[in-house]
């Protein structure tokens, strides 16, 4: 069963810290205006990022890496693509990568906690074949697909994705101690193997191929984003509708046919 909670909304009267997690920064981005329908007037959205089939991929991806952070074992994906790397074991690790807990940063001059769970942190090891010692820790995040093209490359990536692994590397430089976080994040890109057939058997199943994406990334835009948060947050004003926001498009569309039926 999936766990759902309430989504505590924003009073601008309150001192106490107010938590922004990673999807609700990515709907300020997408759209100011139902960020604060949503955050400051407590009106709730479908939530879009939910699929079941990630998911799985997601926890059997997990599973295999905590079999491998035990044993302290390379990644054999990444090794394929000449990543010498294992997962990272922190007594927080399975805090950081609990969507309901994650990575948390207290931003101060805002007074927002931002948090996010990354799928998996690994530790990018020194060039040599006997240390474990790590130079820098890289986000990993695993995505699922069903897609024709087989040659997939970080650019055909949305740029969403991109901001999501660049928000956790941020977190976890933000980290007491700080982290030493590489610039480059893993995507583990899970796409089903093209000419698989179902053969009416009693169980269905899917052979994925897995690729490992390395995404350069850079924080820069995150501190801006989460003050001008703080000030949306703060407003008395109803934001600007997003012309390109499907939501909002929606709502104007309803709006003016509503006024021509009623009576």
């Amino acid at each position: 069963m999936t766990r759902r909670y309430k989504s505590p909304v924003f009073n601008p009267r309150s001192k106490k810290p107010f938590s922004i997690s990673r999807t609700k920064l990515e709907l300020f981005l997408r759209c100011a205006r139902c960020f604060y329908l949503n955050q400051r007037l407590g009106i709730k959205f479908k939530d879009e990022s939910y699929y079941s089939l990630n998911h799985a991929i997601d926890r059997l991806i997990k599973e295999g890496a905590d079999r491998l952070r035990l044993a302290e074992e390379f990644n054999p994906l990444a090794a394929k693509y000449g990543v010498r790397a294992i997962p990272f074991d922190d007594p927080d690790i399975k805090k950081w990568l609990n969507p309901f807990e994650g990575l948390r940063f207290h931003h101060q001059p805002t007074n927002l906690v931002l948090f996010g769970a990354p799928d998996d942190v690994w530790m990018i090891l020194r060039d040599t074949k006997t240390s474990i010692d790590y130079t820098e820790l890289a986000v990993i995040d695993a995505k699922a697909t069903s897609s024709k093209k087989q040659s997939v490359e970080e650019s055909d990536f949305w740029e969403s994705y991109k901001r999501q692994v660049e928000f956790y590397g941020w977190l976890l430089e933000k980290q007491d101690p700080p982290f030493a976080v590489s610039k480059t994040s893993y995507f583990i890109y899970a796409n089903t193997r093209p000419g698989q057939a179902y053969d009416n058997a009693s169980n269905l199943s899917l052979d994925f191929e897995l690729k490992l994406i390395p995404h350069l990334g850079n924080t820069d835009w995150i501190e801006p984003v989460v003050v001008a948060i703080k000030e949306c947050l703060m407003s008395g004003s109803l934001p600007q509708a997003n012309n390109n926001c499907w939501i909002c498009k929606y709502r104007a569309r309803a709006a003016k046919i509503e006024t021509k039926i009623r009576p």
